[in-house]
């Protein structure tokens, strides 16, 4: 469905009828979409809900605001009104074709911004403005039930599924999706008053993804590892996993270069806190983080955790509670011993101290040149 957006009434009149449907957002009229109609001429406009197009006469056609009981497709065999959104498109149970399948095989969409060029003028767009009633639980809703067994190693089930390639990017800086997803909050914040475009934020939370897996029937324990075993999982993230089309890639070469990343914005907005474990998260028996290394030593990582760039701290565990003990280390770690009269002498000479801070109190804990082996 084609629909393009206008943000005032006067951009909305001068854009060309051959656009079937479009979205008037002039803040002064209520929002909706409107389809260009010729069937039920002459029209008398009111620029409210019948608004003249600058290029057709009122006695020949308008734009029409459009209810929520239909909608039109102009994509071959779907070129039609679809009477009402409980209609469904005939398709067998075997069927070997989508119920809807758009193809578009040189797709060239027009300027939209200096910016960010294209907006909407891709495969599908739609707008909306709900100005009552109840919270929409899905604006666009999936809701199905795979009762067939899944047979992992053949097949795999996706509910919705985003698979696009570039083939071309030689812009420094450009950037490559497979999705966009964006949940931003009303512009006046708590402790602010006048915001000039009335709106209010006294309360809420606007999330950009809210993800959740398995059932409580589903309950596979702690585990510490993955393999064939049984798992459920908020997010799992991987490179690329389809085979190239010019063979496996060499030794030394990996697709991946940051499994997740927490950036500023192109504004320059940041976050408080990077990543948060909320209270009685994890299980008593369960880690709020856990690091596997290489399975081997000739794989291993550099290092577990790595920190560049300046920090006032850094481990704080002030407001932390141990029932046993802040660091544990096997014996595979330690190595001789020391104490008065026996074992190992202490080295005559402290090469430096490490910063600590116990109970607010700066400390320092001494540190020596590793013994050379006789």
């Amino acid at each position: 469905m084609t629909c393009s957006a206008y943000p005032t009434l006067a951009a909305f009149k001068a854009a060309p009828i051959s656009n079937l449907t479009q979205a008037l957002q002039d803040p002064s009229i209520a929002f909706g979409a409107f389809y260009g109609e010729t069937a039920n001429a002459p029209y008398a406009a009111d620029d409210i809900n019948i608004i003249k197009a600058n290029s057709t006469a009122i006695s020949v056609g308008a734009w029409v605001r459009q209810a929520a009981s239909s909608i039109q497709t102009n994509y071959g065999a779907l070129n039609k009104v679809v009477a009402s959104f409980n209609d469904i498109l005939p398709v067998t149970p075997t069927s070997t074709q989508a119920i809807q399948n758009i193809n578009v095989p040189n797709q060239q969409p027009t300027q939209s911004g200096p910016v960010v060029g294209s907006v909407g003028n891709g495969l599908a767009h739609w707008t909306y403005n709900r100005t009552g009633g109840y919270g929409s639980y899905g604006q666009i809703l999936i809701s199905g039930i795979t009762s067939a067994n899944v047979n992992r190693t053949t097949e795999l089930d996706s509910a919705f599924t985003v698979w696009t390639a570039a083939q071309h990017l030689n812009s420094r800086g450009s950037g490559y999706l497979g999705a966009w997803i964006a949940a931003n909050s009303p512009s006046s914040g708590k402790d602010y008053a006048g915001d000039p475009l009335g709106q209010t934020f006294t309360g809420g939370i606007p999330c950009g993804m809210e993800i959740n897996c398995g059932n409580r029937w589903a309950d596979f324990g702690l585990q510490l590892a993955l393999g064939g075993e049984q798992y459920t999982v908020g997010l799992q993230v991987v490179p690329d996993v389809a085979a190239s089309s010019d063979g496996p890639a060499p030794d030394d070469k990996w697709p991946g270069t940051f499994g997740i990343v927490l950036s500023h914005s192109n504004w320059g907005h940041r976050w408080w806190t990077g990543q948060f474990v909320r209270y009685d998260t994890i299980m008593p028996t369960g880690y709020a983080y856990y690091t596997q290394g290489g399975s081997t030593e000739n794989i291993q990582p550099a290092s577990a955790h790595r920190m560049d760039g300046h920090f006032v701290t850094g481990l704080d565990f002030v407001a932390a509670k141990f029932t046993d003990a802040v660091f544990r280390f096997g014996f595979s770690q330690i190595e001789g011993y020391a104490w008065d009269g026996g074992g190992q002498a202490l080295p005559g000479h402290v090469k430096g101290y490490l910063k600590i801070d116990v109970g607010g109190t700066r400390q320092l804990i001494p540190y020596f040149d590793y013994p050379t082996p006789s």
